[in-house]
């Protein structure tokens, strides 16, 4: 598999779709190694014989079911693969069952900017350096951690020209659980503010846009859950939380000016730097290890940064938690990893906030 010439796989039993595949791809991918098939037997013979790094099928195909799908079947002969379900079905419970083999969907008609984006976020993931055992091993999960509702209905409102906070506050209204933990994590001391305040519109005009979005995600990632894993997830979020206090005091301490931009990224990368124990917690769930902490807690790091690539965060966001423990950062190395590092080394007792700055 490599990063720089990807092997993709298109199937579908349209000619036409297939053809509008070819030109879509011709010039922006012209090194890449594109193999098109409308004949499903064909395309299940090429995924024994030369698995793709990406495969892109329709729900729909002749002679399969949804719920036993072309990408189903790629997660089973080829779990590395990137997968990426394309399809006009309307029915939502037709969709669910093609979407559990798959990372990403795509809508008939699509547009040439639509399928570039999900091209391109499939070669970071093939790009990460993660090790091919882990990359096997989710790959044949039939789902992981998807995105909180909430954060993704925040994210619209917020790239709106002018959002609108009564809005963004009815949205974490809307979920009252979700709700009380953003009310109770912005009185706590992480946020020091003077007052508490039992009004979200008060909230979000004391937290800002940025931070009350980071602050939702977090609070949906942890919560839910059965008995056992609510108490982990729980403890997961203190710690996360704790780990952005660190990364403050890293910012803090440091000589050098960070911009405004640069600043989030280290504060959003402290509070997910434990996200890869909600990828191992669902590879016990689904029965592929032991429900375990010590093997929950095991390269979470790794983990964690293929989820953070998988859902489209920033660069330095996915590199700074899949290198939060390197042992060896140079000069050229992102501020963003340098300031995770530092505030896990921080919290390990490894480094003193006076012994190095990022």
């Amino acid at each position: 598999m490599t990063a720089s010439a990807p092997r993709l796989f298109f199937v579908d039993d349209e000619p036409n779709v297939l053809s509008a595949l070819r030109r879509a791809l011709r010039f922006r991918y012209a090194d890449w190694t594109p193999c098109f098939f409308s004949d499903p037997a064909q395309a299940e013979q090429a995924l024994v014989e030369s698995p793709p790094d990406i495969i892109v099928s329709e729900l729909r195909l002749p002679g399969y079911e949804e719920s036993n799908s072309m990408l189903a079947l790629a997660r089973r002969q080829a779990p590395t693969a990137v997968r990426i379900l394309l399809s006009g079905e309307v029915s939502l419970d037709a969709a669910l069952a093609g979407a559990n083999s798959a990372h990403f969907m795509l809508r008939k008609p699509f547009d040439s900017m639509s399928l570039f984006q999900v091209l391109e976020t499939a070669q970071r993931l093939i790009a990460l350096p993660v090790s091919e055992q882990l990359r096997t091993d989710l790959g044949k999960l039939k789902s992981l951690p998807v995105l909180p509702r909430v954060y993704q209905q925040l994210s619209d409102e917020l790239r709106k020209e002018e959002p609108s906070t009564k809005r963004v506050a009815a949205l974490i209204g809307e979920d009252q659980a979700l709700m009380t933990k953003v009310l109770q994590v912005t009185n706590s001391p992480f946020f020091g503010f003077s007052s508490r305040t039992t009004e979200i519109e008060v909230a979000v005009t004391r937290l800002g846009f940025t931070t009350l979005k980071s602050l939702v995600l977090l609070v949906e990632l942890y919560h839910g859950g059965d008995a056992r894993s609510s108490r982990w997830m729980n403890r997961w979020m203190d710690e996360a939380l704790t780990m952005a206090t660190l990364v403050d005091s890293v910012l803090r301490d440091s000589e050098h000016t960070l911009d405004a931009e640069t600043r989030h990224a280290c504060m959003l990368a402290g509070l997910l730097y434990n996200v890869g124990k909600l990828v191992n917690l669902s590879r016990c769930e689904q029965g592929a290890e032991p429900l375990d902490m010590a093997w929950i807690e095991a390269d979470f790091e790794h983990a964690g940064g293929y989820l953070l690539a998988l859902w489209d965060f920033d660069t330095r966001v996915v590199q700074a938690v899949l290198h939060q423990t390197s042992a060896v950062l140079d000069a050229s190395t992102d501020p963003v990893v340098i300031v995770l590092n530092q505030a896990r080394r921080l919290r390990d007792g490894e480094l003193s906030i006076e012994s190095e700055t990022p």
